[in-house]
C-alpha cells in the first residue's frame, strides 16, 4: 500500500506543479501584454 500512496503522491505533485506552471505563465503573458501595452501608450503620447 505504501507504494501505491508514493505514487499517488508522485502523480497529484505532477499535476499540481503543471497547473502552478501553467498558472505562472498565463499570469506572465498577462504582465507582459500589460506592459507591452503601456509602451504603446507611451509611445503614441510622444
Amino acid at each position: 500500500m505504501t507504494n501505491v500512496m508514493c505514487y499517488i503522491v508522485g502523480l497529484l505533485r505532477n499535476c499540481l506543479v503543471r497547473v502552478i506552471s501553467e498558472c505562472i505563465l498565463k499570469f506572465s503573458n498577462v504582465l507582459n501584454s500589460k506592459r507591452i501595452h503601456m509602451r504603446l501608450r507611451a509611445t503614441r503620447r510622444c
